[in-house]
Formats: C-alpha cells, structure tokens, sequence
C-alpha cells in the first residue's frame, strides 16, 4: 500500500518533460523518478508475465544478443536520424543488420518520427522507452527493434501494447517488430494489440507480487 501510495504521488504531478525528471538505469531496467520515485518498467513487468521464456538459454548467450543488439539498436537510430556513418566499415554483423534496415524502410515506406521515446502510464503507474515511432506504409506505428535468434510474438505484442497505451496517442494504427537476426533477412513482423483490461490485470498481480516479497 505504502509503495503504491507514493507512486501515485508523483505520478499524478507528470506534466513535466519525462526526460527530465526520469534516470534510466539501463543495466537494470529501473527508472528513478525525480531521483528516488522508483517505477515498475514494462520490461520488469513482462519478465515477471513471461518468467520463463529464457530458461533453456546460456546466461552467456543471452549477454552477447543483448550487447549485440544494443549496438544495431544505437546504429539504425542513427540511421534514421541521418547521421553520417559509413556501413561498409562496421563490423561484417552490424553491417549487414543496418543494411537490413534501410530496405526494410524502403519495402515498407517507414518515414521516421521520433527515436526512444519515454512513456509513463499515468493511470497503471508503469514506465518505459519505447524504440521508435514512424509512418509504416503511411500508418502511425509504433515499432520495437529485435536482434535475437528467436522471435517471440506474444512477448512484444504485449510490450508494444503497453507503450501504445502510455503514449495516449489514438493516430497509432499499427504495431510492428523490426526483426533483424544476426546473418539473416531482416523481418518487419505485424504484431497484435494486447487489450488494455488485460494488460491492468497484469500490473496489478505484478504489484501484488512486488509487496509481498
């Protein structure tokens, strides 16, 4: 109760810029509010929903797909925002993987609107950045970028849901996931809209769980 208390405190007092008034702690997937106010992150909530969808898979494995998509991540941001980089002199895997996503944005018509956006469900309580919002085929969207060796659509079908519904925009038509496996045709994968009341139950067992450890 106490925990939730003072979660609703700061979050009925959001009308500043997210940006800053949040530290993202990126290692740990935490967000301090206003320096101390910590807040439940999509990715917290949806390890705790999808507790064992790594379980079969090496630590050291999970580390490398992680560090390796972090760096495509950090490459087709820049992409988008048309920063200078030469593809042709990254390493053979980051090349390939760039050059994935210019043709998926040709194939698909995706114009760019804005990169890592944070998002605070005001109501729920629940935080998060999500990776990019832009024009597919001249819808709104909102698209998460994946380098794993699988594709897991129920997981960023819920993870997309969960932004769509912080970000409060009702021009996002579409969701979709930017699927480049490491050496392989990169994918632009539609996926599915969680319904909100499910996604409410989520939050709640999720904070029920927190209070009781």
């Amino acid at each position: 109760i106490v925990f939730n208390n003072i979660r609703n405190k700061f979050i009925n007092n959001i009308k500043m810029r997210l940006e800053d008034r949040v530290t993202k702690k990126k290692k740990e997937h935490i967000y301090l509010l206003d320096g101390w106010c910590v807040l439940p992150s999509v990715t917290q909530i949806l390890h705790f929903k999808f507790k064992d969808m790594y379980k079969d898979v090496q630590d050291e494995v999970l580390k490398k797909e992680s560090n390796f998509g972090t760096k495509v991540n950090k490459l087709t941001e820049q992409i988008d925002n048309g920063e200078d980089i030469n593809i042709d002199e990254l390493p053979i895997y980051e090349s390939f993987c760039c050059k994935q996503h210019l043709k998926l944005n040709l194939k698909h018509n995706i114009e760019h609107i804005e990169s890592e956006k944070i998002v605070i469900n005001e109501e729920l309580g629940y935080i998060g950045t999500l990776d990019k919002i832009a024009y597919v085929n001249g819808l709104k969207s909102i698209i998460d970028k994946k380098c794993t060796s699988k594709f897991n659509k129920d997981y960023v079908s819920w993870q997309c849901s969960m932004y769509m519904y912080a970000l409060e925009d009702k021009n996002i038509k579409k969701l979709y996931c930017e699927w480049l496996k490491k050496g392989d045709i990169g994918k632009l994968e539609e996926l599915y809209i969680v319904d909100y009341e499910e996604i409410k139950k989520l939050v709640k067992e999720y904070l029920k769980y927190k209070e009781e450890i």
